[in-house]
């Protein structure tokens, strides 16, 4: 059998990283939506089943202060997604799934067929969206613009009409089950590039990827392994914002094979993001720390405490003064102290010595010592653009112009009751034909 070579993926949060990766651009897989050469994710075949669909669903649509308001809109997705793997296998991708999500009929349908619980609220006794069905609606088109994006750049289509953006243009695809199960690729770095001109997309297709490759590696498919190296590089973490169940790739993936790197600029951020103590769970997982500077108190106070403490011993000499004269007593004394100061983590940083770099401190986590080392400075040559705008960046927008009727059901309305007096919220979310219920999700309230 021939030996595995180890993979990769990173996040380049400022592209640099695309400007000067040493491999060649037959190794690489760049996923970059605003740039010319960008890959695709074949989501059909990553996307498969009804699990799958809900997480995926749960990624695009955040979590809000009234449940309902985001678990009904990440119903709908999942019911389209179910929808799409019904009728396509994983013969399908982000230009279907945008057209699905914006077909009335389709979605009524699939929310009938998959999600029974939610219809009697969402489907009206017409066939039609009720008031709150429409709501839901609305609630959820906030938060699947990131699809319509991803048509365009993925698909090379304009979701609103189907055309090509830029005829003729063929984008690869990749599918990222196939490339984490396969023993030896051809392409082993995976680039998932940022760009904050595109914030919401950038975030909304990073978080959908991770989690994917989450759910393969956390299932039979890929079993434990000592050959398999995949490496996840995540410098400026934080910038990706929350990514849910992230956990699992620190808890399960090293027996997968699976390697992570976090790099952020203080622990606060992540404290910030992830809490308390998620954040020092995570601390305490991983094996190997670099600790270039930090200049927060509460970081600083926490790697101090982290790194532990060391028992010195050390002998005090006093001198005394006696009838017979002058007596010197020395005595031993073992005391603690912390193995890495305040001082020593602010002295980090640019060294400036005859060794210039980076002074940092690293530590194995295994026991052995805490080392303090210089790493030289590594300039990359460039080896490509860090970006080529592609086009549908800079196309204009050939769409058609919303119907009445469109605009009259996606808008959420206030409703009145005689008088013009504006109704409860409890009369607002009652369903008509004297059901029971607003909320098919949470009886206990």
């Amino acid at each position: 059998m021939k030996k595995r070579f180890a993979e990769y993926a990173l996040y380049d949060n400022k592209s640099d990283m695309t400007s000067g990766l040493p491999v060649s651009d037959s190794e690489m897989i760049l996923f970059a939506p605003w740039d010319e050469r960008t890959w695709a994710w074949d989501v059909g075949k990553d996307i498969v089943n009804a699990s799958d669909a809900a997480s995926f669903a749960e990624r695009l649509i955040p979590e809000s202060k009234d449940k309902f308001w985001s678990e009904a809109p990440r119903q709908i997705v999942k019911s389209c997604v179910q929808y799409l793997q019904a009728s396509h296998g994983t013969d399908w991708s982000w230009k279907e799934l945008s057209k699905a999500l914006s077909s009335q009929e389709t979605i009524l349908g699939a929310v009938m067929l998959y999600a029974p619980n939610l219809a009697p609220v969402f489907v009206g006794a017409g066939g039609g969206p009720t008031s709150t069905g429409a709501s839901l609606l609305s609630s959820m088109n906030a938060f699947t613009g990131s699809i319509d994006d991803l048509c365009r750049a993925w698909d090379n289509a304009d979701p609103f009409t189907g055309q090509e953006i830029e005829p003729g243009r063929n984008i690869p695809r990749v599918s990222l089950r196939e490339w984490a199960l396969t023993p030896i690729v051809q392409r082993r770095v995976i680039v998932l590039q940022g760009n904050k001109r595109y914030l919401t997309l950038e975030r909304a297709y990073i978080q959908a990827i991770v989690s994917a490759f989450g759910g393969i590696m956390n299932s039979p498919e890929m079993p434990d392994s000592r050959t398999r190296r995949i490496w996840f590089l995540l410098d400026e973490f934080p910038q990706l914002g929350k990514l849910e169940n992230f956990a699992q790739y620190l808890e399960v993936g090293r027996s997968k094979g699976l390697c992570v790197l976090l790099g952020l600029q203080d622990l606060s951020q992540l404290r910030e993001i992830y809490g308390r103590e998620t954040a020092d769970v995570w601390a305490a997982i991983c094996g190997t720390y670099i600790v270039c500077r930090s200049q927060g108190v509460e970081t600083v106070r926490w790697l101090t405490q982290f790194f532990g403490e060391r028992s010195v011993r050390s002998r005090r000499v006093s001198l005394t003064n006696s009838e017979k004269g002058p007596r010197k007593t020395i005595t031993e004394v073992v005391e603690s102290e912390p193995v890495v100061t305040g001082h020593d983590l602010n002295g980090l940083g640019d060294n400036r010595g005859r060794c210039p770099g980076i002074l940092a401190i690293l530590s194995l986590n295994t026991g052995h010592g805490i080392y303090r080392l210089v790493w030289p400075y590594v300039t990359l040559p460039k080896v490509r653009e860090n970006q080529i705008p592609a086009g549908w960046t800079t196309a204009s927008p050939n769409t058609l112009p919303i119907s009445p009727e469109i605009r009259r059901e996606s808008g959420r309305t206030k409703r009145r009751g005689k008088g013009g007096e504006k109704k409860s919220e409890e009369e607002f979310f009652t369903v008509p034909n004297d059901q029971e219920s607003i909320n098919p999700y949470y009886d206990d309230e």
